[in-house]
């Protein structure tokens, strides 16, 4: 029995020897491609490379295979440096490397592939993380993912998958989408900052020629924009001020041709444009997320709940009930505010539920966005004994065994007044936004949709926000091309 035990034991380590042999002469294999494919650089095509006072990005390809990327950024002090090989149009390594001001390394990671397969992770310290912890079979997925994500990318390859790609690999310092707009299949590049779309935009028809090419600051068009047809043809060009002011000067515009120039009224916010059923050549509604803790104009201390809240409890404003099942059924029941079970040992208010819709304005020939309204979300510390707020938090709970509730909605458009009050006084904010008002006017937070109109809420789940924004954006000029051809 003995013997046979030891020999069933010999034959395991023998087995497991020659795994880790296996793994070994892979990861040789790998580290010597890796040495030949920068050693060949030179001789590799650039097909994709941007530089600017931050850093900078190349990408080689090989016969139109991918071969090699390579992206630098300068992050508030931190260098971050990251690298991604591929051979025979599969990812086989990636290594992400960040230095603070002094050069110290803080983080420095390697990973190996086969096969569209993690074979190995080192961390910074030189750890090797065990192939079946948890950990290592929560990161390979992700890292897979990523990895083809890429690779469809910058390969020729056809895809139908619509592909986001983070080229950091931590953070969306600068992200790429490949898009479908009206038929039209569209790659794009774009900055974000802070949850809002800062920085220059560029989007490129199938053939290679520009579809697009302007800069947002913070979520506002600004300086020039120009917009080419399939062909290379130059059709639009405009200069913009922020999101609702533009000076055309491809086509000029008719002597009659509407203006629209945003002015405050008496109440300190600005007037909306006057719109008609008729200008609206298209409209989606959106329910998104806003959260506090991304905000923190208005979501420090709970400072829109706080001047929301006591608005109602003067009877200023209307609040209506919230239901879950049913987000489109927001003005219809007003409710008592004495009934909202707001006590400070029940619940915390960590954001806010928006309502909007976003249209494309013919007349002005722009796209445009008016939140319709706003409603509160608090989380519930512990479970709630009165029969009477069990009740209503049931029944306005996103899940019956949630622990985080919708409290009520209020009519964004009756809020204004109250909102332009409160001044912003902060010198990294846009001169533009002077008070909350100007905040959701201007666009000037971070949101994250999670329902659209004719799409049945899903809980839980989050729209790739950026993908939903940019399709819209790109549909915004097909809208330009098309009116400028009529």
């Amino acid at each position: 029995m003995k013997k046979y035990l030891f020999a069933t034991l010999s034959g395991i380590a023998l087995v497991n020897l020659a795994f880790a042999q296996t793994g070994n002469m892979q990861i040789a294999y790998i580290d010597k491609t890796v040495k030949e494919i920068k050693r060949n650089i030179s001789n590799y095509q650039n097909v994709d490379s941007a530089n600017g006072r931050d850093g900078y990005r190349s990408v080689y390809t090989k016969n139109e295979e991918l071969k090699y990327i390579i992206m630098n950024v300068n992050d508030h002090g931190i260098n971050k440096h990251v690298e991604w090989y591929f051979s025979e149009g599969k990812e086989i390594y990636a290594e992400v490397k960040w230095t603070d001001s002094t050069g110290a390394i803080t983080d420095n990671e390697k990973s190996y592939f086969s096969d569209w397969h993690l074979i190995n992770w080192v961390k910074t310290d030189g750890e090797i993380v065990d192939t079946a912890s948890w950990e290592f079979k929560n990161m390979e997925p992700q890292l897979i993912a990523y990895g083809k994500k890429l690779e469809n990318f910058y390969s020729k390859t056809e895809t139908k998958e619509i592909s986001n790609v983070y080229v950091n690999a931590k953070e969306a310092l600068e992200r790429y989408d490949m898009i479908y707009s009206q038929n039209v299949k569209t790659r794009v590049v774009y900055h974000i900052e802070d949850g809002m779309l800062n920085g220059r935009y560029l989007s490129y028809y199938k053939n290679g020629k520009k579809v697009a090419e302007g800069n947002y600051e913070y979520n506002n068009r600004v300086g020039d924009w120009k917009v080419w047809d399939s062909t290379g043809k130059l059709c639009i060009e405009r200069t913009y001020k922020n999101n609702y002011e533009y000076k055309s000067i491809l086509p000029k515009p008719l002597a009659d041709t509407p203006r629209y120039t945003p002015r405050r009224n008496a109440d300190g916010f600005y007037v909306y444009s006057k719109l008609t059923e008729k200008m609206i050549k298209y409209s989606q509604r959106t329910w998104s997320y806003v959260f506090d803790q991304d905000n923190p104009l208005f979501g420090t201390d709970n400072r829109l709940f706080k001047l929301i809240y006591s608005e109602i409890k003067r009877q200023h404003l209307i609040a209506y009930q919230f239901y879950y099942r049913d987000l489109d059924n927001t003005f219809s029941h007003p409710i008592d505010s004495a009934k909202i079970p707001l006590g400070s040992i029940d619940y915390k208010v960590i954001g806010f539920i928006t309502k909007g819709d976003w249209f494309y304005d013919s007349s002005r020939a722009m796209l445009d966005y008016r939140t319709l309204g706003i409603c509160p979300i608090a989380l519930l510390k512990h479970h709630i004994k009165d029969s009477a707020k069990e009740v209503y938090l049931k029944r306005n709970a996103f899940e019956y065994d949630c622990d985080t509730v919708g409290l009520f909605w209020v009519y964004y458009p009756q809020i204004r007044p109250y909102l332009a009050k409160e001044k912003v006084k902060n010198d990294s904010v846009p001169r533009r936004v002077e008070n909350l008002d100007d905040v959701f006017f201007f666009n000037y937070y971070n949101s994250s949709i999670f329902m659209k109109s004719a799409v049945a809420p899903q809980w839980g789940r989050v729209y790739d926000t950026w993908n939903v924004r940019v399709r819209d954006i790109e549909l915004e000029h097909q809208a330009w091309l098309y009116f400028c051809n009529k």
